[in-house]
């Protein structure tokens, strides 16, 4: 009777050690699957969010485009183009690219030509530093001087590289040059607008918000 009793045990014991071993191991795969979901649905809306402000940049100035336009070009869906505008409309991305307008659903491509006078903001940490300086006195990075128009590129303003010769510019000024001469200004390299190559990037986004 007591072996039978220590049988009966051990069987439940270890059908208990089973149950829990197997319920441990479907809680893994959960989190695993889990995991790799949301890291899918950050990767999509990063490259969303790119794919978005590459478009803008390449649009022509002093026109308004539809988002219902933009987002069938661009295949992504129209509500999150809303609300990434929206993000960067708060945060100031979108101060030096041009303006959303929520009532009517469109974007303002504009170029902002303003030139600093006597000071600069640092395009890489934004403290205010004199226009002569070479080097930021306080992230000590070299101040990017535009190829063309050989002013500084200030904190936000976008700024584009040739692929060839890797040269920065203003993003505006590197256009304005391609739309009549399809060649880099420093290297002469042939190249055209959709061969620019983006040295700036939003700051805010919906995937370091969540």
């Amino acid at each position: 009777m007591g072996y039978l009793i220590i049988i009966i045990s051990a069987l439940a014991f270890f059908t208990l050690l089973g149950s829990i071993l197997g319920f441990l191991v479907l809680k893994r795969r959960y989190y695993k699957t889990e995991f790799r979901r949301k890291k899918t649905k950050k990767d999509t809306l990063l490259a969303n969010e790119l794919k978005l402000y590459e478009y803008l940049l390449l649009l022509p100035s002093q026109q308004t485009y539809s988002l219902h336009d933009i987002a069938k070009e661009l295949e992504i869906d129209q509500k999150e183009i809303c609300e990434t505008l929206e993000l960067w409309t708060n945060s100031g991305d979108l101060d030096k690219v041009g303006y959303y307008t929520a009532s009517t659903e469109s974007f303002t491509r504009v170029f902002s030509s303003r030139k600093p006078v006597s000071t600069n903001r640092c395009y890489y940490c934004e403290t205010e530093i004199p226009l002569t300086e070479i080097n930021c006195p306080h992230c000590a990075f070299e101040i990017p001087v535009c190829a063309l128009c050989n002013f500084p590129i200030q904190y936000r303003e976008p700024a584009s590289l040739c692929p060839y010769c890797a040269t920065i510019f203003h993003q505006e000024h590197l256009l304005e040059h391609l739309l009549s001469t399809e060649a880099c200004p420093k290297c002469s390299q042939k190249m055209n607008i959709k061969q620019v190559k983006l040295a700036s990037k939003p700051k805010a986004s919906k995937v370091s918000d969540e």
